[in-house]
């Protein structure tokens, strides 16, 4: 289990921390021409290395970046970019780590979960709610955000502010569950309802609060079931 989470861990910080969003452009934009495509997958790749710890495993190393180059690739070429091909992508990431380790390691997944697994996992959960449930949050809600999408001179709002409360709330939600505080969560939610409604321009109250409250409800779904998945080890 352990191998899993270092695998997924070093994913999530090269692709979602690490690599340049030019380099995420560049690519979706030229495709397999794309070098920054190719320097992904190959950083991937010293990242599993890193992860698995041992030159032992290059045949797993070689699989990871090799899948990952036909996963990238199949998605730019066929799909374009929506909710349901971002969690095809790294759902098919996640079945390759998960082969690699239980196939060509032999290791155990869900067995005798030590001390330092369960804090992997709570750092790989801290990841994920950031940048990543943010995506999938954004990706979800965005016929919405197209339909009352207003240009930049029309902003009402700090820039990039509703990511960041996203973000904070995420980890809060995630700590109060994690120290059995939730109850906390109710309160944390109706703050930020109040605050966010409170000045709402009448002729676009309904839709925009139609909007907060369907990302809000996403974002906590998250992090709540992020929550529940750790305490449960």
């Amino acid at each position: 289990m352990i191998t899993l989470l270092k695998l997924v861990l070093s994913h999530l910080l090269i692709r979602f921390f690490i690599l340049p969003k030019k380099w995420s452009d560049e690519k979706e934009e030229k495709g397999f021409k794309s070098k920054y495509l190719y320097l992904q997958t190959a950083i991937i790749g010293i990242g599993a290395l890193i992860a698995l710890s041992d030159i032992k495993y290059w045949i797993i190393v070689v699989l990871i970046v090799i899948s990952h180059l036909l996963i990238e690739t199949c998605r730019i070429k066929f799909l374009s970019i929506n909710l349901l091909s971002f969690l095809l992508v790294q759902f098919l990431h996640l079945v390759v780590f998960i082969y690699c380790v239980t196939y060509l390691m032999a290791e155990p997944i869900a067995i005798n979960f030590s001390i330092n697994t369960i804090n992997l996992a709570i750092i790989v959960g801290f990841l994920f709610i950031t940048y990543p449930a943010g995506i999938i949050v954004n990706l979800a809600t965005k016929s919405w955000q197209e339909e009352i999408n207003q240009t930049k001179e029309e902003r009402d709002s700090l820039e990039n502010a509703g990511k960041w409360i996203g973000i904070f709330e995420r980890i809060l939600i995630l700590i109060f569950i994690l120290i059995n505080e939730s109850q906390a969560i109710g309160f944390l939610i109706a703050a930020k309802s109040i605050l966010r409604f409170s000045d709402r321009n009448q002729d676009r109250q309904r839709k925009e609060t139609e909007y907060v409250l369907i990302g809000t409800l996403i974002s906590v779904t998250i992090a709540i079931c992020i929550g529940i998945a750790i305490k449960s080890l």
